[in-house]
This record gives structure tokens, C-alpha cells and sequence, in this order.
């Protein structure tokens, strides 16, 4: 089975959906909300698991091992992402991040894949941006100052410990049981103001920046099922008769 950490948000349950659909059964953990979104309800109960879960509790993370063999890790649960208070956030996510390599080593599993953010790209001025691009040292926000720290303790724990990591540069996510009031993605809110926008990009706006996923269609066969262009209309028709 897999844990997927946060695994009932918008990413972690369509994370499941994909792993499900390539023959996986998952361990879905959650902090507060327990119930499943609509198209993982019918899944069978040896398939899909609900584990309420604080990751910074070491000793429940461990325990959830107890109960399922766990052959692999995606960690997508989060701190919240305006947390006030730089260390609070810091000790959080760390807490949570050691504690789910510390569960991937006692249960030998082999892959952990680890949520990190397009955010890393942050003084990067040569788009588009690829994974061997060399990042430079800044501290804009706390988001991207923690999960470039996330990426090497897991590439360092994974070395020691034989699992394989694997770093997810996560871009801005947005869609059906995304957040409606997040700070990354201004449609829902722009949809029920009713704005009417201008033309154009404002003014100073850093150049365009985006992704190189050459690497991933070469080594997973990936192709985007969405463009902007599909991709608004749909949202802003599931938005329209959804509450979030």
C-alpha cells in the first residue's frame, strides 16, 4: 500500500485516484476532514483506507505501519501556509518531515516522494525551468525556505537508509476541492466578485515562468490533459454549482 500524507486535500486525493487507477491501494491520512471526495467514495474499503493523523506525532506515525505494510511514501501534508510565525511553521513541517522519513526507514519502504514547490525556482531568471537548474540561496517566504531543506534531508535520508526520493516541484494547483480563498490562485474569488479584468499583464510583472516537463513525458509518458484555455471554463462550470 501507499501513504500518501494529506491525502483527502485537492492534491493528495487526486494523487490517490492516480495510484488507484495504476493498481494501488493507499492509506489516505487526515488531520481534520475524514470524508472522501465523490470519485474515490466507491472504492473498496481494502483499497482505500482513511488513518487520521498528526504527522507531528512520531509515535502515531509509526503506528499507522502497524496496521497496514506500507510499500512506499508520498508526503503532501502541510503546515498552513499563513501560519504568522516563520519558526512555528518551520518547527511543524520539520517535525512532520522527520517523522514520515524516520516511518519510510523503520518500514524499508522503496520510494518516498516528497512535496516541494515551484516556489524553489524563486531568482531563477531563465525560464523555462528545469530540474538541474542551480537554485540560488534566498528566503523570500517561509513555503519554498522550508522545502528546499525538505528536498536534501530526504535525498540524504533516502541515501543512508536505500530508498529511492524523488522531489515534487509542485506548481500552482488550482481546481475542483482546491482552496477557494488560497492566496496562489485568484479565480474563485474574482468569479463571485463578478469583476470584469483588463487587458494585458500588470505592470512590473516578472517574466512569464514555467516548467520545463520534458524530463517527466520522457520518463513517465506524461501528457497534460488540460491547457488553460479547457482548463478555466471547466473550473469555473464546477465552481458555479459548487460551494468550494
Amino acid at each position: 500500500m501507499i501513504l500518501v500524507t494529506g491525502g483527502l486535500g485537492s492534491i493528495g486525493s487526486h494523487t490517490a485516484r492516480a495510484l488507484l487507477d495504476l493498481g494501488e491501494p493507499v492509506v489516505l491520512t487526515a488531520h481534520r476532514s475524514t470524508r472522501l471526495p465523490d470519485f474515490l467514495a466507491d472504492e473498496p474499503r481494502d483499497r482505500v483506507v482513511v488513518e487520521p493523523l498528526d504527522t507531528t506525532d512520531a509515535a502515531a506515525f509509526l503506528d499507522v505501519g502497524a496496521r497496514h505494510r506500507i510499500t512506499g511514501i508520498v508526503h503532501l501534508a502541510a503546515a498552513p501556509h499563513d501560519s504568522p510565525d516563520p519558526v512555528a511553521y518551520l518547527r511543524a513541517e520539520t517535525t512532520a518531515l522527520l517523522n514520515a522519513l524516520e516511518a519510510a526507514t523503520a518500514w524499508s519502504v522503496r520510494r518516498f516522494a516528497v512535496a516541494s514547490t515551484i516556489a524553489a525556482y524563486v531568482g531563477v531568471d531563465d525560464p523555462p525551468w528545469r530540474e538541474d537548474a542551480p537554485l540560488p540561496t534566498v528566503a523570500p517566504h517561509q513555503i519554498p525556505v522550508f522545502k528546499k531543506a525538505a528536498e536534501l534531508f530526504s535525498t540524504l535520508a533516502g541515501a543512508h537508509a536505500g530508498f529511492d526520493v524523488v522531489t515534487l516541484r509542485i506548481g500552482t494547483i488550482w481546481g475542483p476541492l482546491g482552496l477557494p480563498d488560497s492566496p496562489f490562485f485568484a479565480l474563485p474569488r474574482l468569479l463571485r466578485a463578478e469583476l470584469t479584468l483588463p487587458p494585458g499583464h500588470s505592470t512590473g510583472r516578472p517574466p512569464e515562468g514555467h516548467l520545463d516537463i520534458g524530463r517527466l513525458a520522457r520518463d513517465t509518458g506524461f501528457t497534460p490533459a488540460y491547457d488553460v484555455g479547457r482548463a478555466v471554463p471547466d473550473y469555473v462550470a464546477w465552481l458555479r454549482t459548487h460551494e468550494a
